[in-house]
């Protein structure tokens, strides 16, 4: 999770500079895309958005298995209610 945090952090931190304020959404725009990619030592955006996907769908499954006892225990109520 720790690598996750930093890559995510960076490309925060990258949007950020870029736009001067703060930003969470990943640009549109092509040439946006690639000046970031760039920035944040990528060859181009489709290997940035590759490791953007990686680490996302990481922490999505962190917190899936995190959340899968509640869940279970929240199920059960509503079946016994």
């Amino acid at each position: 999770m720790g690598g996750a945090y930093r890559c995510l952090r960076r490309v925060g931190d990258g949007l950020h500079m870029r736009r001067d304020a703060q930003a969470h959404a990943l640009p549109e725009d092509p040439l946006e895309r690639a000046r970031i990619a760039v920035a944040l030592d990528y060859p181009e955006w489709p290997a940035l958005q590759a490791e953007l996907d990686r680490h996302r769908n990481r922490v999505a499954d962190e917190f899936a298995a995190l959340l899968a006892p509640r869940r279970a225990r929240v199920a059960a109520t509503d079946l016994s209610a």
